[in-house]
C-alpha cells in the first residue's frame, strides 16, 4: 500500500473539502471549519463521498471476480462493510431530519480495463481511497462526538 501511495499520492477523487491524506491525521482546523455546518449537512456530504467510493469499489469487485483476482473475496468483504457504513450514515441523516436532502448516485457503466497492470494499480488506489475515507469518517465522528459531549457538560 505504501508503494501505491508513494507513486500515486494524489487522491483519485476531487474533494476540496476533505483535507486528508492516507495514513495522516486530518488537520484539526479542518474540523473546526466543518463544525460551522449542522451535523446533518456534514453527514449528507460524507454520504455522498461514501457513495462515490462505493461505485469505484463495486467496479473493482466486479473486475476482480471477472479476472479471478487474488483478493476478490477481501474486496467483496470491504464492499459489504462499506454498505453497512452507508446504512449507518443514512440512519444518522434521517434521525437528524436531513433525509429529504439526500442525492443518490447512480453507478455509471464501467468499461472493462484490459491492461492487467493498470487494473491492479487502479484496484489498489481504490482500496487506498477506501481506507483513507474510513480514517476520515472515524476522525470526523470522534471530533463531533467530543464536541457534543463538551457542549453537554
Amino acid at each position: 500500500m505504501e508503494q501505491v501511495n508513494k507513486e500515486f499520492p494524489k487522491s483519485m477523487f476531487e474533494w476540496d473539502e476533505v483535507s486528508k491524506r492516507y495514513g495522516e491525521p486530518t488537520p484539526l482546523n479542518h474540523y473546526f471549519h466543518q463544525s460551522k455546518n449542522p451535523l446533518g449537512d456534514n453527514l449528507r456530504r460524507y454520504y455522498g463521498h461514501l457513495q462515490t467510493i462505493a461505485i469505484a469499489l463495486e467496479g473493482t469487485v466486479h473486475d476482480m471476480k471477472r479476472s479471478r483476482g487474488k483478493f476478490a473475496d477481501e474486496f467483496e468483504s470491504l464492499m459489504h462493510h462499506l454498505k453497512q457504513v452507508l446504512c449507518e450514515v443514512l440512519t444518522g441523516i434521517g434521525e437528524l431530519g436531513f433525509a429529504d436532502k439526500i442525492e443518490n448516485k447512480i453507478r455509471p457503466i464501467r468499461e472493462e480495463i484490459k491492461d492487467e497492470t493498470f487494473r491492479a494499480v487502479n484496484n489498489w488506489v481504490v482500496f487506498r481511497e477506501y481506507i483513507m475515507y474510513m480514517e476520515y469518517l472515524i476522525e470526523s465522528c470522534k471530533f463531533f462526538k467530543e464536541r457534543f459531549v463538551a457542549e453537554r457538560e
